[in-house]
């Protein structure tokens, strides 16, 4: 699944370690508040979802602990440990909300972003800090 819309906005999954990810489960919990954010961290304690949103790294006038560079620390310090979670990446900016139409059978649009490499492997974003951080600065 490369893109998706949720709400207004489009969105690409860039991290859902141990199969966090369910739509169904986003948009049951999702709140218009949501879409001010450019990620959205989504984390499983005790079989709830938790949402939490991020700005980009350099967006101005926000806490640093609201900058998707504090999403490292949020996951060790404010989720159980090891939990599955997920990252969502906004594509649509905030200027204009885009009416980009989907093929219905699938979740695919035509809009070209650039993939996050990832290693193959079953470890947490936090131990694949250095591909992360680089795409965040992106």
């Amino acid at each position: 699944m490369s893109a998706m819309k949720i709400h207004k906005h489009q969105y690409k999954l860039i991290e859902n370690y141990k199969g966090a990810f369910n739509l169904e489960d986003v948009e049951d919990k999702w709140a218009d508040l949501f879409d001010k954010y450019d990620y959205i961290l989504g984390d499983i304690g005790y079989d709830k979802l938790r949402l939490t949103g991020f700005y980009k790294r350099n967006k101005k006038g926000i806490l640093a602990m609201k900058k998707s560079t504090a999403i490292q620390d949020y996951l060790m310090e404010y989720c159980n440990f090891n939990c599955p979670y997920f990252i969502l990446k906004r594509l649509t900016t905030h200027d204009k909300d885009y009416d980009i139409s989907l093929d219905e059978e699938t979740t695919e649009t035509n809009i070209e972003v650039e993939s996050l490499e990832q290693p193959e492997s079953d470890q947490p974003l936090i131990q694949q800090n250095k591909t992360f951080n680089a795409y965040l600065k992106s």
